[in-house]
């Protein structure tokens, strides 16, 4: 009985190990092409050109979080 539990644990751990490594690398995606800081200073990105679409940043994201990722990079 206690080798079956023992086995069940390793088993269990190695799975969950296996299951954090792959999640580390998928790549970051967005949803809309605004919402990544590396294409804020795109043209599509910038007003008045996202404003028809609302798809600017502070839009996207909210004035808030943008707020806090510029001040993160000081």
């Amino acid at each position: 009985m206690n080798k079956f539990i023992l086995l069940f644990l390793v088993l269990f751990i190695g799975i969950c190990s296996a299951m954090i490594m792959a999640i580390n690398d998928i790549p970051m995606r967005f949803r809309y092409p605004c919402q990544d800081p590396s294409n804020w200073k795109n043209i599509e990105c910038k007003p008045p050109i996202c404003t028809v679409d609302r798809n600017c940043p502070e839009n996207v994201l909210g004035k808030k979080v943008i707020e806090e990722l510029q001040k993160s990079k000081e």
